[in-house]
Protein backbone atom coordinates (compact mmCIF):
# COMPACT_ATOMS: atom_id res chain seq x y z
CA UNK A 1 0.00 0.00 0.00
CA UNK A 2 1.34 3.31 -0.93
CA UNK A 3 0.98 5.53 2.03
CA UNK A 4 1.76 8.68 0.75
CA UNK A 5 1.48 11.37 -2.56
CA UNK A 6 5.45 11.07 -2.73
CA UNK A 7 5.19 7.00 -2.82
CA UNK A 8 2.44 7.78 -5.92
CA UNK A 9 4.29 9.99 -7.51
CA UNK A 10 7.44 7.61 -7.50
CA UNK A 11 5.53 4.57 -8.65
CA UNK A 12 4.55 6.47 -11.49
CA UNK A 13 7.81 8.04 -12.15
CA UNK A 14 7.77 7.40 -16.10
CA UNK A 15 11.53 5.29 -15.47
CA UNK A 16 9.70 3.30 -12.64
CA UNK A 17 9.37 -0.19 -12.12
CA UNK A 18 7.48 -1.95 -9.31
CA UNK A 19 7.19 -5.65 -8.70
CA UNK A 20 3.33 -6.65 -6.86
CA UNK A 21 4.30 -10.55 -7.72
CA UNK A 22 5.23 -9.31 -11.03
CA UNK A 23 7.20 -6.65 -12.65
CA UNK A 24 4.92 -3.88 -13.39
CA UNK A 25 4.78 -0.21 -14.87
CA UNK A 26 2.64 2.33 -13.36
CA UNK A 27 0.80 5.19 -15.73
CA UNK A 28 -1.49 7.81 -14.17
CA UNK A 29 -5.04 7.25 -15.55
CA UNK A 30 -6.79 10.35 -17.24
CA UNK A 31 -10.02 11.49 -17.71
CA UNK A 32 -12.80 9.11 -18.58
CA UNK A 33 -10.35 5.65 -18.20
CA UNK A 34 -9.67 7.42 -14.82
CA UNK A 35 -13.13 8.22 -13.59
CA UNK A 36 -13.98 4.35 -14.78
CA UNK A 37 -11.25 3.06 -12.86
CA UNK A 38 -12.14 5.04 -9.77
CA UNK A 39 -16.28 4.24 -10.33
CA UNK A 40 -15.09 0.30 -10.10
CA UNK A 41 -12.62 0.36 -7.38
CA UNK A 42 -14.98 2.65 -4.98
CA UNK A 43 -17.95 -0.44 -5.59
CA UNK A 44 -15.61 -2.79 -4.86
CA UNK A 45 -13.77 -0.72 -1.61
CA UNK A 46 -16.84 1.27 -0.22
CA UNK A 47 -14.83 2.90 2.23
CA UNK A 48 -13.33 5.14 -0.81
CA UNK A 49 -16.50 6.13 -1.87
CA UNK A 50 -16.74 9.32 -0.10
CA UNK A 51 -13.36 10.40 -0.30
CA UNK A 52 -13.43 12.83 -3.28
CA UNK A 53 -16.37 15.03 -0.97
CA UNK A 54 -13.88 15.65 1.28
CA UNK A 55 -10.96 17.34 -0.84
CA UNK A 56 -11.14 19.40 -3.85
CA UNK A 57 -8.24 17.53 -5.73
CA UNK A 58 -8.91 14.23 -7.80
CA UNK A 59 -7.64 11.88 -6.30
CA UNK A 60 -5.14 9.79 -8.99
CA UNK A 61 -5.81 6.43 -9.92
CA UNK A 62 -2.57 4.67 -11.59
CA UNK A 63 -2.89 1.72 -14.02
CA UNK A 64 -1.13 -1.46 -13.45
CA UNK A 65 0.71 -3.25 -16.15
CA UNK A 66 2.79 -6.39 -16.05
CA UNK A 67 6.28 -5.97 -17.84
CA UNK A 68 6.75 -8.91 -20.32
CA UNK A 69 9.93 -9.67 -21.62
Amino acid sequence: MIKSMTGFASLTHEDERATVGVPIRAVVAEGADRNRLWDAHAAIHEQFAAYPSKTTRIIPVARLTPITG
